[in-house]
């Protein structure tokens, strides 16, 4: 085995093991939770996290406060973003304040 292939093993068996370490949730009216404060308060163990919005999600009401939890780093932290193909998603808050998510 040539050092290039091992090299390019290694970085796939790395890229392999990022990406199944990442668990994946899903927020809509047929996805795992139905508001994105539930699946957030989900994640409680020491790994990374991806909260989809999916486009069936019904707008909870705003702004939507997300606590600190444990187990979070630079390395476990969480993302929240549309499912892939999910382009009509919009969270406008009408209230006095103009913020869509605030820190605990």
């Amino acid at each position: 085995m040539s050092t290039k292939s091992f090299f390019l093993l290694v970085l796939l068996c790395v890229l392999t093991f990022k990406l199944k370490s990442q668990i994946l949730i899903s927020v809509g009216a047929t996805g795992d939770y139905s508001t994105i404060s539930d699946a957030y308060a989900s994640c409680t163990s020491a790994s990374a996290y991806i909260i989809e919005i999916k486009s069936d999600y019904v707008q909870e009401a705003l702004p939507i406060t997300l606590g600190t939890l444990s187990n979070k780093s630079n390395s476990n932290n969480i993302v929240i973003r549309p499912e892939l193909g999910v382009s009509n998603l919009s969270l406008l808050n009408t209230g006095t304040e103009n913020d869509i998510f605030v820190p605990f």
